[in-house]
C-alpha cells in the first residue's frame, strides 16, 4: 500500500520515462504494416513486457540494449493476436490495426457488446467483421474480400481511428470527409513507414460569400460547426520496402509517458509552489487532453520542443499558478480521455464550482466499468457528484480528508488519486499493485520532487 500524506511544494526537473501504451502503437503498426522496427528506449517493467508478450509469435522480437526489434512474418491460417481484455491505450486505433493484418483477434475477456460495437463501426466505414471463438477466447476477424459497401466519403470522429487502422493495414489508398480536426497518434507515426496522412480544409459555402467573410472577420468571429470541414487523404499504398529482410528496420522512437505526465499536470496544478519541470512530455494535443482542461481554467502552460519523436514533438513542460473553476468536457474522441480521465477528475474535485464531463458512454462498455471504479474512488474521497445519461457531474471543493483505497486499481487511477491524496488534508492509503508495475519507481518519483512538512 501507497501511503502519502498533504505536500506544501513540487519541484525540479522531472524526465518521464517512456511510453507503454505508445510502445503498443507502434508495435502494432509494425504487425500491420509488415515492416520490421526498432523501437526505443524501453523499460524492464510489467507495463512493456505484457506487450511485448502479446507481440511475440505474431513476429519475431529481439532486443538490443534498450530497443526491441520486431520483425513481422508472413501471416498464417492458425496465428492469431490475443489480449487479456479491451483495456487497451488507444483500444480502438490497436484493434482495427491487429484487424488490418487479417488475423483474428482474440480477447480472454471482452463483453458481447464491445464486440457489436467494433462491429458496427466496421460496418460504418465499409468493412465486414466475423465473430470467432477459439476455446474460452473470444474476437472478430476480417471479413474476406474487398470492402462490403466501398468506403465512405464522409467518416464520424469516433470512427476516424479504425478506418485509419484499417486502411494502414490493407494498403489503400483514400479521402474522406471529417468535420472535426485529426486527432491521431497514426498520423505522426505514418512518416515513419514511409506513408502519408494530409488534411486539407474545405471551404464553407458560408464561407465562400465576400460579404460574410468580410462581417466574419470585423467581428472576429469564430467558424461555425458546418464550416469545419477537412478532406483527409491517407495514402497507405507505397509499398514499404524497409519490410525486406535486408532493409534496415524503421527506427520508432518513444516519447514519455503520457499517463504519468497527466498525473504530474494534476499535480502540479493542486500544488503550485516549488519550481517544477516536465522533460520528454509528448507535446502533440491527443497525447495530454488534460491541458484541453487547464487551458479552460485558466492555465497557461509553457512548452519547449525538445525532439522528435516516431510520435510527433517531445520537450519540456512548466506550468504558473492558476485558479481551479469548473468546466465542461465532451469525451470525443473516446480515446484520447481514456486513461486521462482519472487526473481530470481530480482536478475537477478540488476546482470551484461544478465541473461537466460528457459523452463518456463508450467506457461503460468494458468489464469491469471504468467509470464505476472512478465513481467509487470518487465516493470514497468523498467528493461530491451525480450522473447524467452520458457522464458524471462534479461539484468541487478546494479540501477534502485523507482516504483509504484498498482494492487493487488501474495504475492511471490509482496514480490520479494518488495525487489527490497529496493535495488533501491528513494521510491517505493507495492501493499501489498496479501502479508499479507500470511506474517501478514511482516512490522515488514522490520522494524526490515533493516537499512536506515535517511530522
Amino acid at each position: 500500500m501507497l501511503s502519502i500524506r498533504h505536500a506544501k511544494a513540487l519541484q525540479g526537473p522531472l524526465t518521464l520515462p517512456p511510453s507503454p501504451d505508445l510502445f503498443l502503437v507502434a508495435a502494432m503498426a509494425s504487425l500491420a504494416g509488415r515492416t520490421r522496427a526498432r523501437i526505443h528506449p524501453v523499460r524492464e517493467c510489467p507495463s512493456f513486457i505484457q506487450w511485448i508478450t502479446a507481440i511475440e509469435g505474431r513476429a519475431a522480437v529481439s532486443r538490443e540494449g534498450d530497443s526491441v526489434i520486431i520483425a513481422p512474418g508472413t501471416p498464417g491460417p492458425t496465428d492469431a493476436v490475443v489480449f487479456d481484455s479491451d483495456h487497451l491505450p488507444y483500444r480502438d486505433l490497436v484493434v482495427f490495426l491487429a484487424l488490418g493484418t487479417r488475423k483474428r483477434v482474440l480477447f480472454r475477456n471482452v463483453p458481447e457488446h464491445r464486440l457489436a460495437f467494433w462491429s458496427e463501426q466496421a460496418k460504418r466505414i465499409g468493412f465486414g467483421l466475423e465473430s470467432v471463438q477459439e476455446g474460452t477466447f473470444r474476437g472478430l476477424v476480417l471479413a474476406a474480400g474487398a470492402p462490403a459497401a466501398g468506403l465512405p466519403s464522409s467518416i464520424s470522429e469516433q470512427d476516424i481511428n479504425p478506418a485509419l487502422g484499417l486502411m494502414f493495414g490493407l494498403g489503400l489508398k483514400h479521402s474522406f470527409q471529417i468535420d472535426c480536426f485529426l486527432s491521431t497518434p497514426l498520423r505522426c507515426l505514418c512518416p515513419s513507414f514511409g506513408y502519408t496522412v494530409t488534411v486539407q480544409r474545405d471551404i464553407g459555402e458560408m464561407e465562400k460569400d465576400p460579404l460574410v467573410r468580410r462581417i466574419r472577420i470585423k467581428a472576429r468571429q469564430r467558424l461555425s460547426p458546418q464550416d469545419q470541414l477537412f478532406t483527409v487523404t491517407a495514402d497507405f499504398s507505397a509499398p514499404a520496402a524497409q519490410g525486406e529482410a535486408t532493409s534496415a528496420p524503421v527506427d520508432l522512437r518513444l516519447p514519455g509517458d503520457e499517463v504519468l505526465l497527466a498525473l504530474f499536470l494534476a499535480a502540479k496544478s493542486l500544488i503550485p509552489k516549488g519550481s517544477f519541470t516536465i522533460g520528454n512530455a509528448p507535446l502533440e494535443p491527443w497525447a495530454s487532453p488534460i491541458m484541453g482542461l487547464m487551458r479552460k481554467m485558466g492555465s497557461k502552460p509553457a512548452q519547449q520542443e525538445m525532439c522528435q519523436t516516431a510520435f510527433g514533438a517531445a520537450g519540456i513542460i512548466s506550468l504558473q499558478k492558476f485558479e481551479l473553476t469548473g468546466q465542461k468536457t465532451d469525451f470525443i474522441p473516446h480515446y484520447d480521455y481514456a486513461f486521462h480521465l482519472p487526473a481530470m477528475a481530480v482536478l475537477a474535485a478540488f476546482a470551484e464550482g461544478q465541473s461537466l464531463f460528457r459523452k463518456f458512454e463508450d467506457l461503460r462498455r468494458s468489464d469491469p466499468d471504468r467509470i464505476k471504479q472512478l465513481e467509487t474512488c470518487l465516493r470514497t474521497m468523498r467528493v461530491k457528484f451525480g450522473d447524467i445519461p452520458d457522464g458524471f457531474v462534479i461539484k468541487g471543493s478546494q479540501e477534502h480528508d485523507g482516504f483509504d483505497l484498498i482494492e487493487p486499481l488501474p495504475a492511471g487511477l490509482a496514480g490520479a488519486f494518488a495525487a489527490a491524496g497529496l493535495h488533501c488534508v491528513g494521510s491517505s492509503t493507495v492501493n499501489d499493485d498496479l501502479l508499479l508495475q507500470r511506474w517501478p519507481d514511482f516512490y522515488e518519483l514522490i520522494e524526490k520532487h515533493f516537499e512536506f512538512k515535517t511530522p
